[in-house]
């Protein structure tokens, strides 16, 4: 468990203390700020198609030949302000992006104190949904591979709704029971990096003023999109849903619709992509201390160009079983992609499928130090690739790094 979570539990543990005593906000409570966080080094080998972030098609981080570098710098500020009112801030280093330096979520909680079986919380600002067993680390941070799935690679890289978060949980006997809805703004871009580039799998998180790397195609040479701005002022939605038991396992589900006028300009005359997806998820100890997580996205992407839509359906699932044997946790995971091409004008060609899997074994050195090994294959056909020509792409990745967790 991390502190922040340790000091979460003991901040309610103490709320529901001063509850029961009839002294709500205490005249002792006194405001605590913890910071923590996490850094990665890795040293990879691969023979990869060129890399998106260069340009190209390929669906890893890295390109052809041997790497080094520090992937990822993540601080996390949390402050307890009152009782039942907190603050998280999480800043990171992305040496991939040109906002290095970027803010990843920035939220205010309100989560009164309640003896009761029902809980209600509200955040305000910029956050990511959490859709997934995997990405429950700290900095959102994979628990089990370095590369994340497909479909949380796109979360990670388009989706952080920036509004309002509220969200009420039933705490019963034998399962608990959570539903939410988002009201937000500056997602009318989201999709973009999708449609135009297709899925990928990567370890990489996109900041609020962060931009991503559009393949070459045609005119489109050096482009990039940036996900997480407004074009019509009209707010988006989502609304959410969590069934937990000890017995069954969790389910977790996540509905988005940024309701961007599709084709409209913004200042720079970049267009809004009208994005609306559904990815649901479930995970579970199966005997023999196996952990089991699937997770599967659907969703389509839409804009004008060039006097008639362009967009894709697209779609991905994935597959993961985890054991862990003492220090050291292997896992498994396969997954299919598909982006079906639904434009009707003379521009590129988006449709794509493909195939991945993902092995990984994790190292862990007491509470701070991870060492990890994964190994990635990455099978896909592309319509339109380089020069908007069909193509094929077989992709193997081996990664060794170093995680630093405080």
């Amino acid at each position: 468990m991390s502190k922040r979570s340790q000091k979460l539990r003991i901040a309610c543990s103490a709320g529901i203390l001063y509850l029961s005593s009839s002294v709500l906000y205490a005249d002792d409570f006194k405001p605590f700020f913890d910071i923590s966080g996490l850094a990665d080094a890795k040293l990879t080998f691969g023979d990869t198609e060129l890399s998106t972030f260069d340009g190209g098609f390929g669906k890893t981080r890295e390109g052809d030949g041997t790497n080094f570098r520090i992937s990822q710098i993540a601080l996390i500020g949390f402050a307890q302000l009152t009782p039942s009112l907190s603050a998280v801030a999480h800043v990171q280093h992305n040496p991939d992006l040109d906002s290095e330096v970027d803010v990843f979520e920035a939220f205010l909680r309100y989560r009164p104190v309640s003896t009761g079986r029902i809980r209600y919380t509200a955040k305000l600002g910029a956050m990511i949904p959490h859709v997934s067993a995997e990405n429950k680390g700290r900095a959102w941070s994979n628990l089990f591979t370095l590369t994340n799935s497909a479909a949380n690679t796109w979360i990670a890289e388009e989706v952080r709704p920036i509004g309002l978060d509220v969200s009420a949980e039933w705490r019963g006997d034998t399962f608990d029971a959570e539903i939410g809805a988002t009201l937000f703004i500056n997602n009318d871009n989201s999709g973009a990096g999708l449609a135009l580039r297709g899925f990928v799998l990567n370890d990489q998180t996109v900041g609020i003023f962060g931009e991503l790397r559009i393949p070459d195609v045609g005119l489109r040479v050096g482009q990039t999109r940036d996900p997480f701005r407004e074009g019509d002022d009209r707010p988006g939605f989502a609304i959410s849903a969590r069934l937990t038991s000890q017995d069954y396992g969790e389910f977790l589900a996540y509905y988005s619709d940024n309701r961007a006028t599709a084709g409209d300009f913004f200042n720079d005359n970049d267009r809004a992509w009208d994005t609306r997806f559904l990815t649901a998820s479930y995970n579970h100890d199966l005997p023999g201390g196996i952990f089991v997580n699937l997770q599967g996205l659907i969703g389509t992407a839409e804009t004008i160009a060039m006097g008639g839509p362009l967009g894709t359906n697209f779609s991905t699932v994935s597959l993961l079983f985890a054991k862990e044997f003492s220090d050291l946790q292997v896992a498994v995971r396969g997954e299919l992609f598909d982006q079906n091409d639904t434009s009707n004008c003379p521009c590129p060609f988006l449709g794509e499928d493909g195939e991945a899997l993902t092995i990984a074994a994790t190292y862990r050195l007491g509470d701070h130090h991870r060492f990890i090994g994964e190994y990635l294959h990455v099978s896909s056909d592309r319509e339109g690739a380089t020069s908007n020509q069909p193509a094929t792409f077989n992709e193997n990745i081996f990664q060794l790094a170093y995680r630093l967790v405080f």
